[in-house]
């Protein structure tokens, strides 16, 4: 079975799902593969690139000449949305054909990308570099792709011997012709899974199982050797080499970038935001990480414990956007890809916060670029925050400040707060970022000018946050127009860009001479 998942923001609310469904394919006795279309997630290309149609078809076709190359004898295709509209229009014949809610009207498709562009879910078209191109969630569509997406609709399939399931939304399918023959059934769960967030999409378990049973009944048979090429480095352009690694005993799943490396430079690590796996906000870890490799820097973007492609520890809740494991894991990715030059930890919400975590705790960390944490809530409660749960009594408790106790909050001189954490009355607000100093660490916080983490910090430690970004290698960085999850593209570059010549003043040679932080623990190159 080939996997063709959604495009855009689905595809990141799908990611855990899809992951499941292939484990329970496998389980039933058929080899699955998941993989990225051309331009989206870990693949080579982008989204703004030409021919994108063409390109997306032409990775499902090449997705299934694996396969068959590695000696499956039937090969079928399980699509979600457009996944599922590209599936059925694959050049390729295929044994078998599953529809998970698909996109019947491509013309309606567009309407709908359309429609949310002007709720404000991304950013207008001037954002997106083109008047007629569209930025919805981060992704850009081109007109060119526009057009493309316009005239897609699932065709009258070519054999109609081919065994079709359609997973269908009760007011779903837009009043759109189903495949003749095909056996239809409720898309459970379906709105849980894609209609919100993706940190708190749930896996549609009664889908899954639906399509695993329907599967094992239509193709299973006796049991074929398959042996399919293991590739784990690629060029995925302009001189940047990417290789697939599992790190620490765990196995914890990561893709590290590679140009021409500064032998001076530290390993880039980028974090999850939320439970997103490691593409990053947008996929911005992978374009963001390519360019970086190309500045000198070796770059590692990773699935934390739980997480993404990432095994759970023994115990552990699967998605936790604060897990408790996140140090372990940030310990065991240090020590696994650590040359002698330390790393820096960059990170966007909770990645952020697990990266000032880290960095007050462990050694070899020289730098953290953090992006909208939420810093003035304590560790033990932000674990509390789970799909089921995703602002629990005492995350809100935390966060209604009224004015009057805000007012006085601030005027809190900064010895007071020392005091009062000392004798442990109530902790510091900003204790967290003074640990990080005072462990020699480079720090940079870029806040959205009105993110909902820097009010609170302010409202509850404004006198000793100043003083903190006052010294010598603590900067704090507010951006305009930044939202929260780094999805309108102008604001996403500017506040990229400040990172990217942040890294590149601190860290790479300049000059002939070594820029660097000194820190108690991590030696300097000499």
């Amino acid at each position: 079975m080939v996997l063709c998942p959604p495009i855009g923001y689905e595809y990141v609310c799908a990611h855990r799902t899809f992951r499941v469904l292939a484990e329970r394919l496998a389980a039933v006795g058929l080899v699955t593969l998941r993989f990225d279309y051309d331009g989206t997630g870990d693949a080579a290309g982008d989204d703004t690139d030409p021919g994108r149609r063409t390109a997306w078809l032409r990775s499902i076709d090449d997705a299934v000449a694996l396969l068959r190359q590695a000696g499956a004898a039937r090969v079928g295709l399980v699509g979600m949305r457009l996944g599922a509209t590209l599936a059925a229009n694959a050049s390729i014949d295929v044994d078998a054909l599953v529809l998970w809610d698909p996109v019947l009207s491509g013309r309606n498709f567009v309407r709908q990308l359309r429609a949310l562009q002007l709720l404000g879910v991304g950013a207008d078209a001037e954002e997106a570099g083109d008047r007629e191109s569209l930025a919805v969630a981060g992704t850009i569509f081109s007109p060119s792709t526009l057009a493309e997406l316009s005239a897609l609709q699932v065709p009258v399939l070519r054999r109609p011997d081919v065994p079709v399931l359609v997973l269908r939304r009760p007011d779903g399918l837009d009043g759109a012709a189903l495949p003749p023959a095909a056996t239809v059934v409720e898309a459970v769960g379906q709105g849980a899974l894609l209609d919100g967030p993706s940190s708190t999409a749930s896996v549609p378990a009664a889908a899954v199982e639906t399509i695993a049973t329907w599967l094992a009944e239509e193709l299973v048979g006796e049991a074929v050797a398959i042996d399919p090429p293991v590739r784990l480095e690629a060029e995925v352009g302009a001189g940047v080499t990417e290789r697939l690694m599992h790190l620490g005993e765990l196995g914890l799943f990561g893709v590290s970038s590679e140009g021409q490396l500064d032998p001076s430079a530290p390993t880039v690590v980028l974090l999850n935001n939320a439970t997103d796996h490691h593409v990053g906000p947008s996929r911005l870890w992978t374009h963001w990480g390519r360019e970086l490799a190309r500045s000198g820097f070796p770059v590692l973007r990773v699935d934390l414990s739980g997480i993404g492609d990432s095994p759970a520890r023994p115990g552990q809740a699967l998605d936790r956007s604060y897990a408790a494991e996140a140090i372990d894991d940030v310990r065991a990715i240090i020590r696994h890809i650590d040359r002698g030059t330390g790393v820096v930890l960059v990170g966007l919400c909770s990645g952020g916060r697990h990266a000032l975590d880290a960095a007050a705790l462990l050694d070899g960390v020289r730098g953290v670029c953090s992006i909208n944490a939420s810093v003035h809530l304590p560790a033990e409660v932000l674990q509390l925050i789970s799909i089921e749960d995703p602002v629990p009594s005492p995350v809100a408790a935390r966060n209604r400040y009224r004015p009057v106790q805000s007012r006085l909050l601030r005027m809190v001189p900064g010895i007071v707060w020392s005091v009062l954490d000392r004798v442990g009355v109530v902790r510091s607000r900003t204790r967290l970022l003074e640990d990080v100093r005072a462990s020699g660490v480079d720090l940079l916080l870029v806040y959205g000018e009105d993110d909902f983490g820097l009010r609170k910090l302010r409202e509850t430690a404004a006198a000793a946050l100043g003083r903190l970004v006052g010294q010598p290698g603590c900067r704090l960085v507010t951006v305009p127009d930044l939202d929260h999850a780094l999805m309108a593209p102008t604001a996403r570059r500017e506040t990229m860009r400040i990172i990217t010549d942040h890294l590149i003043d601190r860290f790479l040679v300049a000059g002939g001479d070594h820029v660097l932080v000194p820190g108690r623990r991590c030696a300097s190159p000499s």
